[in-house]
């Protein structure tokens, strides 16, 4: 066996033992759909000391969200032997709109792009580039 396949081998057999961590043979982040396993990490939804509720995320939103929890009161994430209901609760809603203003900032984006495709597509083709294209589509499947 070459030393390449080896180096290749061990890197599947780190994917598929980071795939088994996370539970999942196909895990993505949640905001950014970025899918490779060895950047991805479990987050706590509402911190590890109020709930079992976890989510994948990349590295880099983690640590968006990590940094948004700062900000929100430090008793929430203590770990304590009796943690009342209505505080834990607090503390995914919370982490809720932390993942909400996250995904806003997503669409946001995603709308933007849609935006600039449709005036390209408006420039090149006109106003009726939806029906151009689609009369398009039809007479390219009647050919096959």
């Amino acid at each position: 066996m070459s030393d390449r396949h080896q180096r290749e081998r061990a890197r599947q057999l780190r994917h598929e033992r980071k795939r088994e961590a996370l539970g999942d043979p196909d895990p993505a982040c949640l905001l950014c759909g970025y899918d490779n396993p060895v950047g991805l990490e479990i987050h706590h939804v509402a911190g590890a000391a109020n709930s079992d509720v976890t989510i994948w995320l990349c590295k880099n939103c983690h640590a968006e969200m990590s940094d948004a929890q700062i900000d929100d009161p430090r008793h929430l994430y203590r770990h304590t032997a009796h943690r009342d209901p209505l505080t834990r609760t607090a503390a995914m809603l919370l982490n809720l709109s932390h993942l909400s203003a996250a995904a806003d900032c997503q669409y946001r984006n995603l709308a933007a792009i849609l935006l600039t495709l449709s005036q390209n597509l408006r420039a090149e083709h006109g106003d009726d580039w939806p029906a151009k294209l689609s009369r398009g589509k039809e007479s390219h499947e009647k050919r096959f």
